[in-house]
């Protein structure tokens, strides 16, 4: 249903059997090919825009971190390379109430460029509050 049409998998479906008609292709062999080709990109951009998105709402920061850590991971990105995005994104996600605790308490965090320093005192401040 999905493969019909002039949609991308349905070109890319057609254009894989007609490639393989000299040789036999298993509809395993079509399927595994066919999750290689949308999956990943499907499972990436979805992290990243969950990633971008990301509030603690009513969970604790910890809970808020394992997300983020588990999307990061997802999204593929690299701590060192997108260290301001997702600091920025911590600082945004989590409650203000915590993050100007650390910004008052910590103000040489505003300056370190340290994913851990920033996780491990966010999560101080949301349990001192």
């Amino acid at each position: 249903m999905y493969m019909k049409g002039q949609n991308a998998a349905g070109r890319w479906a057609d254009l894989y059997v007609t490639q393989g008609l000299n040789s036999v292709c298993s509809f395993n062999e079509f399927a595994e090919q066919l999750k290689k080709t949308f999956q990943p990109p499907d499972i990436r951009q979805n992290a990243e825009k969950c990633l971008l998105a990301l509030k603690q709402g009513k969970e604790t920061v910890e809970d808020f971190m394992t997300r983020l850590r588990q999307l990061i991971i997802e999204a593929k990105y690299i701590v060192t390379h997108h260290l301001h995005l997702l600091i920025n994104i911590m600082c945004n996600g989590i409650h203000n109430k915590t993050v100007e605790m650390v910004e008052r308490s910590e103000p040489h965090l505003l300056n370190n460029a340290s994913f851990s320093a920033w996780e491990s005192t966010l999560i101080q401040a949301s349990a001192i509050l």
